[in-house]
């Protein structure tokens, strides 16, 4: 902020990176809030309070409590399960306990073990996680117990040049890309395309990523006021061990 350094980040969804109004921070994913709205909208008004269930790292607390935050606002009920060491095998909440729906936030590996250790104490209700849960590691990691999950989907996933990109990745590095790949793509992209000529100044960069649409492998990338990224969130169900579009 000091530097008036405009930023583009790839991955970080944390709402309060531009809630604080400093005009040159933007992110090429959806911030927690926008994700959290999409995955409120599939989680039945009638199940009853939502479990959350979190790992210990400053971004899926984040993720987490914004989740809440947002299901409070918008009137639905959520129980907070206390922070899950990423290392630990189960976990319970006050009640000893879980109940279904699950709202899940952490790494694919941590999920794919809450998600096990759900399905193994018998709850086989609705399961949703937020974007970093939409690796293939998840689907690897958890088995049969995935069926059924839905998460944020990467917004390449949707796109011609998405699966491209894909191809392409898998065919110089000898495996699918993560989510974050991308994202990275189309953030690096963003600032190339913001530079003219050359001319490298702070506010002038500043201001072409705030007027500009970059067309990417994610699709059409443009910035509100302040720094989110605009556009619909996508969402994606794990069916038959693999990740597939779900319609709304």
């Amino acid at each position: 902020a000091k530097r008036r350094m405009p930023l583009v980040s790839p991955w970080a969804s944390d709402p309060s990176l531009t809630a604080s109004y400093v005009p040159w921070m933007y992110r090429a994913v959806p911030s927690d809030r926008a994700q959290a709205h999409a995955l409120w909208s599939v989680i039945p008004k009638d199940g009853g309070p939502v479990s959350v269930l979190a790992a210990d790292d400053y971004d899926a607390q984040t993720a987490a409590r914004t989740f809440v935050a947002e299901g409070i606002a918008a009137g639905r009920a959520a129980t907070v399960v206390p922070a899950v060491s990423r290392d630990a095998a189960t976990a319970h909440s006050a009640g000893g306990q879980w109940s279904a729906p699950v709202a899940l936030f952490g790494s694919p590996e941590w999920a794919a073990r809450r998600v096990r250790d759900l399905r193994d104490r018998g709850v086989t209700g609705h399961a949703v996680g937020w974007l970093r849960m939409a690796n293939e590691r998840f689907i690897d990691a958890a088995g049969a117990a995935a069926e059924g999950v839905t998460v944020v989907a990467p917004a390449h996933w949707h796109t011609a040049a998405g699966s491209d990109f894909d191809v392409a990745f898998a065919a110089r590095f000898g495996r699918r890309p993560s989510p974050l790949a991308a994202y990275a793509y189309d953030a690096a992209n963003a600032l190339l395309q913001a530079i003219d000529d050359g001319e490298v100044d702070p506010d002038a960069l500043r201001d072409r990523l705030q007027r500009a649409v970059t067309h990417g492998v994610t699709g059409p990338m443009a910035f509100d006021e302040h720094g989110n990224r605009e556009g619909p969130v996508r969402l994606a169900v794990v069916r038959r061990g693999a990740f597939a579009p779900l319609e709304r």
